[in-house]
């Protein structure tokens, strides 16, 4: 499991960069006209549904083509990082898992997407809907999962129920290794 610190802020890599054995691919447009991740059969958060973007003067809902995930490629495994993961986390895993067949995930970084109304902490889901998140996660060869804000800490308690572990939470200044 990657190991934790906390003193000083950012995400470092406990060995040094190397670049000729790190390989980092942003994966622009992870929105629903991805191919990679259209083939994805896991709904999205139902959150992602009242979002609206800006489109020759009109509002129209938001098709998250903007997305992007950012994959680490290190000579163990994948390191992924995700934004809100409107389209469902579980579609932007899976669209990694089968863009790199049988390269393990050593963590994922990213939020869920799981609240609604963030001032009032509404989850969007059912209890059973989030756990059952949690536990599809658990089916990919990943060493850990961290997530932060827009997860909503109700859906992360849920999560981590599922999860145990495996399960972190992700804030401003927290600093894992790799």
């Amino acid at each position: 499991m990657p190991e934790e610190k906390r003193a000083g802020g950012g995400l470092r890599n406990a060995r040094p960069f190397e670049p000729a054995k790190t390989q980092m691919v942003p994966w622009r447009g992870a929105g629903p006209r991805d191919p990679a991740l259209a083939a994805g059969h896991h709904p999205a958060p139902s959150s992602g549904r009242r979002q609206w973007q800006a489109s020759d003067g009109n509002l129209i809902l938001d098709d998250f083509a903007h997305e992007l995930v950012l994959i680490l490629i290190e000579h163990d495994g994948l390191v992924v990082f995700t934004g809100c993961s409107h389209q469902g986390i579980l579609n932007m895993v899976e669209a990694v898992t089968r863009a790199f067949p049988g390269s393990p995930l050593k963590a994922v970084f990213g939020g869920f997407h799981l609240v609604i109304l963030p001032t009032f902490n509404f989850m969007a889901g059912s209890r059973e809907e989030i756990r059952g998140i949690g536990t599809r996660m658990l089916e990919y060869p990943l060493e850990c999962v961290y997530t932060g804000h827009c997860t909503g800490s109700h859906a992360f308690e849920v999560l981590k129920g599922a999860m145990g572990k495996k399960l972190e939470y992700i804030a401003t200044g927290r600093t894992v290794t790799v």
